[in-house]
């Protein structure tokens, strides 16, 4: 019994002394790594004019009106490279004009005749007009040149001549001397740009409306 029990304790010992002293050999595997890397995305445009009265700030522009001519006037927004898919909007402020001559009232739209360029969009809140507000869609930007957009030019018969406005031929001596007597009645017009993502989400697109009021809340 005694060579039993020796024998018993001397096996497990053996077995114990292999598991202590030994390697497991589990199977094992690992897997090659999977990068997911989120690279950066962006809309971005500019307002550029060319200097007319080389004074070197093509920001402010000066032109003298002679009636029944045109003036070249070339405001464009450019979209650049790789852009995202995007509304462009442009606001249009028209101020001055605002002269009385004898008893008859004039405003900017008795002095310059224009209109949009081709591809604008009059901006609507349902059926109303948001004055002044126009708008496009730039979806082939990606991985292309830039994109110039002309905004402006005046139309002549059916057609749209881009980049020139047109004083208008009833623009008399006297309206004109009106403006001279106070500078601030001087028309002018007032360009903004803005951009902003077509898409909101992978399914949905702003709405013209709704993407106009991501930008300007307060903007009715």
């Amino acid at each position: 019994m005694k060579k039993k029990t020796a024998a018993l304790f001397l096996a497990l010992a053996l077995v114990v002394g292999a598991t202590i002293g030994g390697t497991i050999a589990w199977l094992t595997d690992t897997s090659d790594e999977v990068v997911n890397t989120f690279t950066t995305s962006d809309v971005d445009i500019t307002l550029t004019e060319t200097d007319a009265d080389k004074d070197k700030d093509a920001n402010k522009n000066s032109y003298q009106m002679v009636p029944g001519c045109t003036i070249e006037k070339d405001p464009k927004v450019k979209v650049t490279a790789d852009s995202e898919d995007c509304y462009v909007f442009v606001k249009v402020t028209e101020t001055g004009g605002n002269v009385t001559v004898g008893t008859t009232e004039y405003s900017f739209d008795n002095f310059i005749d224009y209109t949009m360029a081709e591809g604008w969009t009059q901006l609507k809140n349902g059926e109303q007009e948001v004055e002044g507000v126009y708008y496009r869609e730039v979806t082939d930007t990606n991985g292309k040149k830039n994109i110039d957009i002309p905004v402006i030019g005046y139309k002549k018969g059916d057609e749209t001549v881009e980049n020139e406005v047109l004083v208008k031929p009833t623009v008399t001596k006297e309206m004109m001397e009106a403006i001279n007597e106070d500078s601030s009645k001087q028309p002018k017009l007032t360009f903004t740009a803005y951009a902003i993502q077509l898409k909101k989400d992978n399914d949905n697109t702003f709405d013209p409306y709704e993407a106009w009021q991501e930008i300007n809340p307060s903007d009715d």
